[in-house]
Order: structure tokens, then C-alpha cells, then sequence
């Protein structure tokens, strides 16, 4: 059995990067196009700090059929145990040089409304993500998750937190996406719920503000408890 990378309208909005909308077909055409350029390995460490980057990236491998391992840190000897105990791996980052560069000026004239959206499809039992805990009791354990699994569970999700899966509702979110948290909500929801993600970086309550501001119609925030009580004792006005 195949399930499609994303069950949503090429007109839709998946994002909002640099404030420009960026439309489902537009994406999924970007992704196909970084899925071909991406290094012959079974496994790749993604760690783009910019949202839509990291969006792209797991799109990318997961259509040239690769795993996104998600390290519960970033520290180098995290990542040096991780690297060993998958030599099948490489890094993929926004760091010049990198797969992404001129991404968007390459495959924007590939889709437009009238061009019919061919959707790669995933086969259900492939591996495409392997988060790890934390570690804190001994060596950080993995945890499988196949794209029936993602699609399932992000299905549920996003029916128990988003009541009004009719209407467009903007993300900005403060969480990793390398985390299961953040990958569920700022990277999964986009591709299988109405959302669109803001690539903005927010992390500061001001940040947050303009960032949030900075985005059209229905809003919310993904975020942590730590995050959310200094955002608010910072009292900076947020939009409705």
C-alpha cells in the first residue's frame, strides 16, 4: 500500500517563507527537485535551522526514499555515537554551500494552476524517521516511525487540536522540528492538516510577536511551557 506525501490542494498554503505564501504545488515541485540532488545514502541527519529548509529536507528524503534520524541534541558527541552507529548517513544543513541554493528560482516556473500536480506517493511500511530519548537513564534509545505511522498519528493530532480543520490556521512555532513535537506539529501538520508554517525564527518573546503578527487570517503558536511562561511575564502584546 502507497499513501500520498501530502493529502492537500495544490493551491493551498504550506508556508510562508521570507512573508510570500508558498503554495502546495510550488512546494511539492521544490521537494522533488531536492529529492533528485540529495547524496545515495539510506540515512541523513537534517539539520537546517531555517523551518521551511528542514521542511524541504524531510519532504526531499522521504520521496528518495531515505530515513531522517532525529537526535534528541545537538551535541558533537551525540552526533559522533549517532554518525557511527549509522555509517549510511550524512548531513543535510542550509549552510552555503548546500542542496537548497537556488531551489525556488530553479522549479518555480514548474507548477502552475492550470499544470496537473502529480503527488509522489510513499509506500506505508517505508522507515522515514527515527527519533531518539533523551538518554538521561543510559544510550539514547531509537524509535521507529514508518509513514503510516506518521500519517496516522498526525491524522488523529490534527483532528484533537484543530477544531476547524475547514479553515487555513498559520503556525509559528518555537520548538525544534528534529523533536517529535516539533516534527508533529510545525513539519507533519502542514503536509496533512490545513496549516501553513512561518519560516520565521522566533524564540524571544518579541520575536514571537512579530512573527505572529506577521502572519494573515487564523494564527497560533507551537511552543513549551518554559517558553510560554517567559512570554508571558514579558506582557508583550500579542495579535487576536
Amino acid at each position: 500500500m502507497q499513501l500520498p506525501i501530502t493529502n492537500r490542494e495544490p493551491h493551498e498554503t504550506i508556508a510562508y517563507r521570507h512573508g510570500r505564501a508558498v503554495s502546495i504545488g510550488e512546494f511539492i515541485e521544490q521537494a522533488k527537485h531536492i529529492a533528485a540532488k540529495l547524496p545515495a545514502h539510506r540515512y541523513v541527519f537534517n539539520m537546517s535551522a531555517n523551518r521551511y529548509h528542514y521542511l524541504l529536507g524531510f519532504c526531499a528524503s522521504v520521496i528518495a526514499g531515505q530515513c531522517t534520524l532525529m537526535p534528541p541534541n545537538r551535541l558533537e558527541k551525540t552526533l559522533e555515537q549517532l554518525a557511527s552507529d549509522y555509517p549510511d548517513s550524512y548531513f543535510l544543513d542550509d549552510i552555503e554551500p548546500s542542496v537548497f541554493e537556488n531551489y525556488r528560482e530553479s522549479t518555480a516556473s514548474r507548477y502552475d494552476d492550470e499544470t496537473p500536480l502529480e503527488i509522489p506517493r510513499i509506500p506505508a511500511n517505508q522507515l522515514c524517521a527515527v527519533a531518539f530519548t533523551s538518554g538521561s537513564t543510559g544510550v539514547p534509545s531509537p524509535n521507529l516511525k514508518y509513514w503510516d505511522t506518521l500519517w496516522t498519528s498526525t491524522g488523529g493530532n490534527a483532528e484533537l487540536m484543530l477544531h476547524k480543520p475547514h479553515r487555513q490556521l498559520n503556525i509559528v512555532a518555537t520548538v525544534p522540528p528534529q523533536h517529535m513535537w516539533g516534527m508533529e506539529t510545525s513539519i507533519l501538520f502542514t503536509l496533512l492538516a490545513k496549516t501553513a508554517i512561518s519560516d520565521r525564527s522566533a524564540f524571544y518573546p518579541q520575536d514571537i510577536a512579530d512573527a505572529l503578527a506577521s502572519l494573515p487570517g487564523s494564527r497560533a503558536l507551537v511552543s513549551s511551557p518554559s517558553h510560554l511562561k517567559v512570554l508571558l511575564e514579558s506582557k508583550i502584546p500579542l495579535v487576536d
